[in-house]
């Protein structure tokens, strides 16, 4: 049953809608639009159509040109008991997405059904496979980037790894060098005196005009 949410227009009128809209028929396989009267009852819409709203098959319903109009998702029903025994296998569709939509002996019969809401789910379900292909195909893209990725990020680890190693190496050889234990006794004195003599750099940094211990001759 229809409600207010699912109203699509409104206007005022009770001559016949134009086509495609069309007087729905007395047939047990036509699928029908019933909404609630101002009375709070249950009313079926005399008027109705088919159309393809956001992708999605639907029959819409109304009293007459100019009516509101409201929508019903198409969507098949069980059918009854047949009076003879089939030996077919319901579960079996993979005749209904044979050459869909070029498959003229299939779209003959499903027309002879009699049922819109058969050719509604119809169109969802041969929709499916395209969207699943698609869906596939991007899960496929995303694995070869993800792998390119991967093997990125394994190169990077790689050139992190060579890095550290030259450093440590660089590391060892200075400790090696003991170059901590020479230069701390040459940055106190020259912290405490201002300079740094020794038999090559004998300069001297010191205030000109003033005696210095250590200054050169």
């Amino acid at each position: 049953m229809s409600n207010p949410c699912d109203i699509l227009a409104l206007g005022a009128g009770p001559a016949a809608p134009p086509p495609p809209w069309f007087k729905r028929p007395d047939a047990p396989t036509m699928p029908h639009v019933v909404v609630e009267n101002e009375q709070g009852g249950l009313m079926e819409l005399p008027f109705i159509r088919y159309a393809l709203l956001d992708d999605t098959p639907m029959i819409l319903g109304t009293e007459g040109r100019k009516e509101a109009v409201y929508r019903h998702e198409l969507k098949a029903l069980p059918m009854p008991p047949l009076p003879w025994t089939t030996m077919h296998d319901g579960g079996e569709l993979d005749l209904l997405v044979a050459n869909y939509p070029f498959n003229f002996m299939l779209n003959t019969a499903l027309f002879h059904m009699g049922d819109p809401s058969v050719l509604g789910d119809m169109y969802h379900f041969c929709q499916a496979y395209p969207r699943l292909m698609s869906l596939k195909r991007e899960e496929e893209s995303l694995q070869n980037t993800l792998a390119a990725l991967q093997k990125e990020q394994a190169l990077h680890l790689e050139w992190v790894q060579e890095h550290i190693k030259e450093v440590k190496e660089v590391k060892a050889r200075l400790i090696t060098a003991r170059v901590h234990t020479c230069i701390k006794p040459i940055m106190a004195r020259l912290a405490v005196d201002g300079i740094i003599p020794d038999a090559i750099f004998t300069q001297y940094f010191g205030p000109t005009g003033t005696g210095h211990p250590n200054k050169p001759p």
